[in-house]
């Protein structure tokens, strides 16, 4: 085998190796979740990675998991009957909504990739 179709066969395989090491790391496995959860929606395939459900855990006690489970959220915002939790994990920013609707809260979670900096 030439210099050139070697080097072109390294560069090839190195890039499907980058690739498929982004995809192995796209999942939602960093986001923990009540032990009732029940998953409405999920996107997974590329980032913002998203998950929306619900948990029968009221607001507060969302709040409550999420900082046991993550710490401190680096930022909180509010707004009418929901709140946004902003952290960090594993590189990843992370954004969980959270809605009081009656018996359930609603849980909505955005992943974004380790480049952006959207919080």
């Amino acid at each position: 085998m030439n210099n050139a179709l070697r080097r072109a066969a390294t560069l090839t395989l190195a890039g499907l190796l980058m690739v498929a090491s982004h995809q192995a790391n796209a999942d939602l496995s960093i986001l923990p979740l009540p032990e009732d959860f029940q998953t409405r929606m999920t996107v997974q395939k590329k980032y913002p990675m998203v998950l929306d459900g619900f948990t029968r855990l009221s607001d507060s006690q969302v709040q409550s998991f999420y900082s046991d489970k993550l710490g401190e959220p680096l930022k909180i915002t509010s707004d009418i009957d929901r709140f946004t939790l902003f952290y960090n994990v594993a590189g990843h920013p992370l954004r969980i909504a959270v809605y009081q609707r009656g018996e359930w809260t609603e849980v909505s979670a955005m992943v974004s990739d380790k480049n952006t900096n959207d919080i």
